[in-house]
């Protein structure tokens, strides 16, 4: 029996989100696995700006580059003041 990949839960470096409470991340290092349950590294923009992991049940969805903007600046964090150098990835439906 073949395991289908569950695209859900499949999150690639760049992209960005924003998790159940509303705050804004960028994912730093890519989901593993077909149906992960962690993302092992993301950066987050609350009322702390800071690194960690996160369960992927805690992600609301996707988000673009504009949504991510409006959602640091509001809760206080400056846009391109990121750990992340990478290219952001927006959203694709």
């Amino acid at each position: 029996m073949k395991t289908e990949i569950n695209p859900k839960n499949q999150y690639k470096k760049g992209e960005m989100l924003v998790n159940t409470i509303g705050w804004a991340c960028i994912v730093m290092e890519a989901t593993r696995g077909y149906n992960p349950t962690i993302i092992p590294m993301v950066e987050v923009f609350g009322f702390e700006h800071e690194c960690g992991s996160i369960y992927t049940n805690e992600i609301a969805r996707r988000i673009t580059k504009e949504e991510f903007e409006e959602i640091i600046k509001a809760n206080g964090n400056e846009v391109g003041d990121y750990y992340f150098k990478g290219k952001l990835i927006d959203p694709v439906e």
